[in-house]
């Protein structure tokens, strides 16, 4: 409808905007020019910058997408590690619909099926519910994970041919694969390396668009594979931060007290100095280095995504275009002794979570405490766009009542009041054998192990005073956890005081001790195990090894 769309002005005015876009709303009904989407998706990226509360850190795009939208202090994946991540929210089921645990396998799989019983093959993913909506699908970069699905879905998720030319970790250095080399390294200031030709490509996908396309409405994927190892980046990123003695370390640089075995992942990085035993954290010297280049990483990673941002703004549209960011998972960065990803404590489960809506009520700039978990992002995006509801078999709960609702944060902690998060652990080394393994001098491999092989999976419930887990046995028959059979447990404190204690920002005062074993806490334990087992058992459905179309 041309007399609603032409009476949008540029967002520089962004106050003065959404009281008119809001009033066209009014004036145009049904008529108005559907939103267009932007969605970024980082790798590695935990909740660490300024806008975070950690001013040390250099973002100010993330920053300036956090001014001008609404910020999720409690966003959480649902499964820390690339593969089943993407597999579940870029399809919107959870990871024990999906069945995707590894680097084996993907979602589109005849032998698993979601609750309505639709299977895999048939799922429609994200960006291909946009496209059978009607609008030009496009974009680039690790949105999927590499061959998982085959092709990135080309091309039935996409309008265009979607590329990658990143693999899996984008900007590499020089000796990338080679036995000693460098976590990190600094490029060449004009460095044309894959995750600048990413960002380049989608804001050539925007220009065209305006150029040709703009009769339809855009969903657009940005996939910047940094922060992801290793920590390639221009000088002047690594310049941007102090000398790495002069960094902020992890207080607590050993696992919890009272920490399981199973609970922890030796990370392994083939170049970084390892301690050879447990209860040695790595070396100060060492550790101030890794965040440097972690940092690095990061900025330079929010350059990327600011010219995108940029591109936006210089075809007009930001004021029409719904800009989601998230990561797939977060990182570690020596806390609990872990240097990665792969374990359910909160650092490598948090995530940071910002979304832009031009037709948002609440103001620019706004937090919201509501536990916010990727598997939202399906039916979020759908629902801030005026789209019909998506397929019955999508999870998640839509998070638009909290842009576009005033009174919906309260209702909303009500009843959403957990976030959750799974992972497997493989103490057998499916490379050799299935040989025992030890898990504080050798990482497990559940990457290459078949998900009939897994040993144990560790559930993960957050609430907003407790972290509880059970590692319990994986069922490989049937794909399904055994609840009787518990490996061992978590209890983490989580309570926030906000004037006198620690915040949510405060990486270094959670999950210290397991205090599982104190009888003070057993009914708590209880509890929470019994809306851990509730939940995921609604996701947890029978596996078959044969086609369901077939069968």
């Amino acid at each position: 409808d041309p007399p609603c769309r032409r009476h949008i002005i540029p967002h520089r005015m962004w106050g003065v905007e959404v009281a008119l876009l809001a009033a066209m709303v009014g004036v145009c009904g049904t008529s108005r020019p559907k939103m267009n989407v932007l969605l970024i998706v980082l790798d590695d990226l935990r909740p660490e910058t300024a806008a975070y509360g950690h001013p040390h850190i250099r973002s100010p795009n993330f920053d300036r997408l956090a001014k001008e939208g609404l910020r999720f202090e409690r966003a959480y994946t649902n499964y820390a590690y690339c593969a089943p991540s993407r597999n579940s929210f870029m399809v919107g089921r959870m990871p024990g619909t999906s069945k995707v645990f590894n680097f084996i396998n993907s979602f589109r799989d005849e032998t698993v099926q979601d609750r309505t019983g639709l299977p895999g093959s048939q799922w429609t993913t994200l960006p291909e519910y946009f496209k059978n909506e009607g609008y030009w699908v496009v974009g680039s970069g690790k949105l999927f994970h590499p061959s998982l699905p085959p092709d990135n879905d080309n091309p039935r998720s996409w309008s265009i041919n979607f590329t990658d030319p990143g693999g899996n970790a984008g900007c590499t250095c020089p000796q990338t694969g080679v036995a000693g080399a460098p976590m990190y390294c600094e490029l060449p200031e004009d460095t044309q390396c894959p995750d600048v030709v990413i960002a380049d490509t989608v804001a050539a996908q925007l220009h065209q668009w305006k150029n040709t396309k703009s009769a339809q409405p855009f969903f657009a994927g940005l996939g910047i594979h940094k922060p992801h190892l290793p920590w390639g980046a221009p000088a002047s990123y690594f310049d941007a931060y102090p000398p790495a003695t002069d960094l902020p370390l992890a207080q607590h640089k050993l696992e919890p007290v009272g920490m399981p075995p199973v609970a922890y992942h030796h990370c392994q990085w083939g170049p970084f100095p390892w301690p050879s035993s447990r209860g040695v954290p790595v070396e100060d010297g060492i550790a101030g280095e890794a965040r440097r280049g972690y940092y690095a990483a990061l900025s330079f990673a929010d350059h990327l995504v600011g010219e995108v941002l940029d591109a936006l703004d210089a075809i007009g549209e930001t004021n029409r275009t719904i800009t989601l960011l998230t990561s797939d998972h977060g990182w570690q960065l020596g806390e609990h002794n872990e240097w990665c990803k792969e374990t359910v404590f909160e650092l490598s489960l948090r995530i940071p979570l910002i979304i832009r809506d031009p037709l948002a009520v609440v103001a620019p700039g706004s937090t919201s405490r509501v536990f916010a978990e990727n598997i939202d992002i399906y039916r979020t995006l759908a629902e801030l766009a005026g789209l019909p509801s998506p397929e019955a078999g999508v999870d998640g709960t839509s998070l638009a009542p909290l842009l576009r609702d005033v009174g919906a944060e309260s209702a909303m902690r009500v009843s959403k009041p957990a976030a959750f998060g799974q992972h497997a652990r493989c103490l057998r080394n499916a490379s050799d054998g299935y040989k025992p393994i030890d898990p504080f001098t050798v990482a497990d491999s559940c990457t290459m192990t078949p998900r009939d092989q897994l040993d144990w999976m560790g559930y993960s419930i957050r609430t907003d005073d407790w972290r509880y887990t059970a590692w319990v046995k994986w069922d490989g028959s049937t794909l399904q956890p055994e609840w009787t059979s518990v490996n061992a447990t978590e209890l983490y404190p989580h309570t926030v005081h906000p004037t006198s204690g620690p915040t949510d920002q405060d990486f270094d005062a959670w999950e210290n001790e397991n205090v599982v074993s104190n009888p003070g806490f057993a009914a708590v334990v209880k509890q929470l195990h019994a809306s851990l087992v509730a939940h995921f058992s609604t996701f947890a459905l029978p596996h078959s090894n044969v086609s369901i179309t077939d069968a």
